[in-house]
């Protein structure tokens, strides 16, 4: 939800300070705590950025991304644990595509 709001913050679609409120609120410890309230506005633009996907994300950024967390998975995770499994989460339930052990 945080992400959303800083991003529809910046992006403009929101300005900020009309749709939040910052209050003051004491915890069972006895400190209080800083916390910030966001309006209907606010909360209704996060729901339809959800609904709509989110943002876009090009293509070409998004296979850029998986390679690099393919290579880095191959080349240096695999060899820094005890044990790591790989699975694929696309369907209803995750399949385990290869493990391995460091011994």
């Amino acid at each position: 939800m945080g992400l959303h709001l800083k991003n529809i913050f910046t992006d403009g679609e929101l300005e900020e300070k009309p749709v939040t409120e910052e209050s003051s609120v004491t915890a069972a410890d006895g400190k209080n705590y800083l916390t910030k309230l966001y309006n209907l506005d606010a909360i209704l633009a996060v729901g339809y950025r959800v609904r709509q996907g989110g943002h876009h994300i090009d293509e070409a950024v998004i296979r850029r991304r998986f390679s690099a967390g393919r290579r880095n998975l191959d080349q240096a995770y695999k060899a820094a644990v005890d044990t790591w499994a790989e699975y694929d989460n696309v369907g209803e339930e995750p399949t385990l595509l290869q493990w391995g052990e460091n011994r």
